[in-house]
């Protein structure tokens, strides 16, 4: 009789563990796609401020940065594509909202035209745009962590004062 609740315990444990790392490894992988995108987003940034920043002088030399940033925007594109269905959907609109902002701040404005002047301002649109993405997808990725919600709430009890006097 011990044997059998020793093996229905093994297959108990078994069962469990499975179903843990299966788990981990969904969460491992949607961790690594949420890096990926900050990353592909950030990049793209980085593209942005290059082509932006200086003049269309050399058509050739423009084209070339034109088809450097529309490949960024493509991968982020493509990331974002692959990262969304495991959001909230509370959070879709906030995230879409800072998206729509910045492949628009990459690609808008001027861009592919030959006489173009650099655009600071579409510089600083682009790098503020990246920034508040990138903010908005980690606090979606934040928000899809299992019992997030209670942590975040014992600590801003933790942190808490007191309104009333202490004698």
């Amino acid at each position: 009789m011990s044997l059998l609740f020793g093996l229905i315990g093994a297959a108990f444990g078994f069962i469990l563990s499975t179903v843990f790392n299966v788990w981990k490894l969904r969460r491992d992988e949607f961790v690594a796609r949420t890096d990926e995108l900050c990353k592909a987003i950030v990049d793209a940034s980085v593209q942005a401020v290059e082509y932006w920043s200086q003049d269309a002088v050399d058509i050739q030399k423009l084209r070339v940065a034109e088809a450097k940033l529309s490949a960024a925007q493509a991968l982020v594109d493509g990331a974002y594509d692959t990262w969304k269905p495991r959001v909230w959907r509370a959070d879709g609109p906030a995230v879409d909202g800072a998206m729509a902002d910045l492949l628009d701040a990459l690609t808008g404005g001027q861009f592919s035209e030959a006489d173009r002047l650099a655009s600071p301002e579409q510089v600083a649109k682009a790098s503020r745009s990246a920034a508040a993405c990138v903010a908005s997808v980690r606090a979606a990725h934040r928000n899809t962590i299992p019992l997030g919600g209670l942590f975040d709430r014992v600590a801003a009890n933790r942190n808490r004062e007191l309104d009333m006097p202490i004698r």
